[in-house]
C-alpha cells in the first residue's frame, strides 16, 4: 500500500480534541491496568511492595554537566522479567553492532530488532521501553531518543517508546514534539491544559508499573514509499476463564518524515482486540 501522510504541522487538524493530544494514549494504560494490573494485584497482593519498580531518578543529568551513562543494578518488572535501570533517567542508547535489514531481506516485515540482555528493555520513568543494537535509537537529543532505523523494526521500537512515554510523562511536551504528529494548535492547547492543572508532569506509579514490555509485535502494513507503518503490539492480559493465555492487541500508526512519529486518531481511539495466540507475531 502507499499513502502520503500529512506533514508534522497540519492546520487541517485544528479541530482535533484535546483528548487526542494529551489523553489518547492514556486509553491504552487504562486498558492495561484493567486487564493486567488487576489480575496481577490480586495474584501478588502479598508481594506488591517487593515488585514496585525502583525510582526512575537514578541518574538525573547534573546541570550543565554530561549525562550519566551505563546502568545501575537490574530489576524485574511486574511480571518478574528483567528490566535494566539506566543511569541516565531518559535512557541509554546502545552501540549498534548489526546494521538494519533491507527491503530485499525475506524477513523484512517479520524479523525482530536485536535487543541484548543488558539494556534491551530499560525502565524509563517507570515504564519498560526497548533499545536495540541493530535499529536504534542511536542517541538522545533534548533527552528524546533519535536515530531509529527506517525499517519496520525501527518503527516498532519507536512506537513502543513514543506511546509508553506519552503515558508515563504526560506533562513533558518534548515527547510529543519529537515523537508525535501534531497540528499547529496542539502546543497552545497543551500549554492551556497544563496551566489549568489538567496535565500532570508524571503519571502515578500505580499505573505506570503495569506498562511492561509487550510480548510481541506484528507489522500490518508498510507503504511502498516507506512513509507509513501500521503495526500492532501484543501485551499480556489476564488468562481467560479456562486459564489460557490472552494478549491485548493494540494498533499503532507510525509516520516517517526523517524520524518515526506516532499518529493518533482524531477521536483518540486505539483499535484493539483480545487474541489467544502469538502465532504469526514477532516476539522481541
Amino acid at each position: 500500500m502507499s499513502t502520503t501522510p500529512e506533514p508534522q504541522k497540519n492546520t487541517g487538524d485544528g479541530g482535533r480534541s484535546s483528548l487526542t493530544l494529551v489523553l489518547a494514549v492514556g486509553v491504552l494504560v487504562l486498558i492495561l491496568v484493567g486487564s493486567l494490573g488487576v489480575w496481577l494485584m490480586n495474584r501478588d497482593a502479598d508481594s506488591d511492595t517487593a515488585n514496585t519498580p525502583a525510582s526512575s531518578e537514578v541518574g538525573s543529568p547534573a546541570a550543565g554537566g554530561p549525562a550519566p551513562t551505563g546502568f545501575a543494578a537490574p530489576d524485574v518488572d511486574a511480571l518478574g522479567r528483567r528490566v535494566d535501570i539506566p543511569n541516565n533517567k531518559y535512557g541509554q542508547p546502545l552501540a549498534q553492532t548489526r546494521g538494519p535489514l533491507t527491503a530485499a531481506d525475506p524477513n523484512w516485515l517479520t524479523a525482530a530488532p536485536v535487543l541484548p540482555e543488558q539494556g534491551g528493555w530499560q525502565r524509563v520513568f517507570n515504564v519498560s521501553v526497548p533499545f536495540s543494537t541493530s535499529d536504534g535509537p542511536t542517541a538522545l537529543v533534548d533527552n528524546i531518543p533519535t536515530g531509529y532505523s527506517h525499517t519496520p523494526q525501527g518503527a516498532a521500537l519507536a512506537a513502543v517508546y513514543a506511546s509508553w512515554q506519552a503515558v508515563a510523562r504526560p506533562g513533558d511536551w518534548s515527547v510529543r514534539e519529537h515523537m508525535q504528529v501534531l497540528s499547529d494548535s496542539d502546543h497552545d492547547e497543551f500549554d492551556r491544559m497544563k496551566a489549568t492543572g489538567k496535565v500532570p508532569d508524571l503519571a502515578p506509579a500505580a499505573a505506570t508499573k503495569w506498562l511492561v514490555a509487550p510480548d510481541a509485535f506484528q507489522i500490518e502494513s508498510w507503504s511502498a514509499s516507506g512513509d507509513l507503518c501500521v503495526l500492532r503490539v501484543a501485551t499480556k492480559k489476564e488468562p481467560d476463564v479456562k486459564g489460557s493465555p490472552q494478549w491485548l492487541s493494540s494498533q499503532l500508526v507510525m509516520v516517517w518524515d526523517g524520524n518515526w512519529r506516532l499518529r493518533l486518531a482524531k477521536d483518540g481511539a486505539i483499535p484493539k482486540a483480545t487474541i489467544n495466540s502469538l502465532t504469526g507475531w514477532t516476539t522481541w
